[in-house]
């Protein structure tokens, strides 16, 4: 399941989307196989960042605040600010500017309280693009 998950990330990380999807679709097959509720979580994650990556950013937040609630079941917070970034970003494409800020602020909030800053560029740089979205809606 590891592999499938980060084989999944470098897909649609790279724009790969299709193939991106069908090992996404593998991975919470197997998990849900091997009833495993933190891989399936971790795969509706991915479900969600895909489905905001091709234009359904509504269903993209959906499916990603359904895999953070599944994740924190499980009492695992490692990744949680990189899960927050793509939430806010999913909440941005779906023009919903507001909940974008505050799953970024709640991101960056993570990062300082348990030092997880492997992700630190990419929350600060979602950070800024949401403020820039924000300042243009305002002005």
């Amino acid at each position: 399941m590891f592999a499938l998950s980060h084989a999944s990330l470098t897909l649609l990380h790279a724009g790969q989307l299709q193939r991106a999807r069908a090992l996404i679709d593998e991975l919470i097959e197997v998990a849900d196989q091997k009833a495993t509720l933190y891989w399936k979580a971790y795969g509706l994650l991915l479900k969600g960042w895909l489905a905001a990556l091709t234009g359904y950013p509504a269903e993209g937040v959906e499916k990603i605040m359904s895999g953070i609630s599944a994740m924190r079941s499980t009492g695992a917070t490692g990744y949680a600010p990189w899960y927050q970034s793509i939430l806010a970003r999913a909440h941005a494409e779906a023009g919903q500017l507001t909940e974008a800020k505050r799953a970024i602020d709640e991101a960056i909030a993570q990062m300082e309280i348990t030092g997880e800053q492997w992700c630190e560029a990419d929350v600060r740089a979602c950070a800024a693009e949401i403020g820039r979205m924000i300042a243009k809606d305002c002005g």
